[in-house]
Formats: C-alpha cells, structure tokens, sequence
C-alpha cells in the first residue's frame, strides 16, 4: 500500500514584499530571466488554470487521495535492507520500496 505525507500549505509562489530585500541577488535575477520577466519585448504568455492549482491538485492525486496523511509531519526516514522505514510524528512507521522527497533540501533535512 502506498501512503503519501502531505504538509501543504496555499502559498504565493512570489515572496512577500518584505522579504524581497534579504533574497539574493543573483537568484533573484536568474528567476526572472529564466521566465522572461527582463524582456521588454515577446514575453512569454502567462496561462492559467482556471480553479487554481487546487483544481489540478484534485486531479493529480483523485487515485490515492484516501492514503494521504494530512498534518502529519515525518521525523525520521531510514534506509534499510531492501527499502525505506519513514516514521511520523503520531508515532507511527511504515515500510517503503522507495521515498520521494518533494520538497525543498533544507526542509527534507529539518
């Protein structure tokens, strides 16, 4: 059986005005570039998904909604033979033939 922890949060993919500052530079401008925001001229057609990403979410995971673990946190994933133990922090753990970690480093490692 397949389980799938989900922490999400409904969040802008832009930062808040107020942390523009503190962001790096030379990320910042990558960003940009990479989306042909720094073009004056032919910038790219932004599309949208009318609902918004829930809509598309919805979608995604309708074949196995009933495993996903709301608000459940993960406290600690570990390799063993033939697999991977994730334990969460109900107390709970369950064996895995593979983990995938979506999310970014700096949250997986917390």
């Amino acid at each position: 059986m397949t389980t799938i922890y989900c922490r999400w949060q409904a969040q802008s993919w832009s930062a808040p005005p107020s942390e523009i500052l503190s962001f790096p530079v030379a990320t910042f401008i990558r960003f940009h570039r990479n989306h042909g925001l720094l073009q004056l001229t032919r910038r790219p057609a932004w599309e949208t998904v009318a609902g918004g990403s829930t809509v598309y979410l919805q979608r995604l995971i309708q074949s196995f909604a009933d495993r996903i673990r709301l608000d459940t946190g993960v406290v600690k994933v570990q390799r063993v033979t033939g697999g991977v133990v994730v334990t969460d922090s109900r107390g709970g753990s369950s064996r895995y033939d593979h983990v995938v970690m979506a999310t970014h480093a700096d949250q997986a490692l917390s």
